[in-house]
């Protein structure tokens, strides 16, 4: 059976506080440079000013600096707010697994 790779994937939340939140942007190694979250980014910011919102919120890792220069490069900026979180995942071996993470909070004020 072959295997298939994701190439990219993102989810947009729109918790009920309505803050706008862009989740889980994801591009495989083999596609970034190529403009796919740049483009995943610019949808979203589509889809959330559509429903009349006029922030859009992420968190990026305090060390993912290749998500963070895209990010800033798009006109998010820092929230002044930073998140950790511990959470379980299962491995690609099927074993359960616990990461920490540390976000800075990233904004974007979207055009009508």
């Amino acid at each position: 059976m072959a295997r298939s790779t994701v190439a990219w994937h993102c989810r947009l939340r729109f918790p009920l506080r309505r803050r706008p939140e862009l989740k889980h942007l994801f591009v495989h190694e083999a596609f970034r440079g190529a403009g796919a979250g740049t483009a995943l980014c610019g949808w979203v910011e589509t889809q959330a000013a559509r429903r009349g919102f006029g922030k859009l919120y992420l968190g990026v890792g305090v060390d993912n600096s290749g998500a963070r220069r895209l990010y800033q490069r798009l006109g998010f900026s820092f929230a002044e707010r930073t998140t950790t979180t511990t959470y379980q995942y299962v491995d690609q071996a099927g074993r359960k697994q616990w990461a920490t993470e540390t976000d800075d909070i990233f904004e974007k004020i979207l055009s009508g």
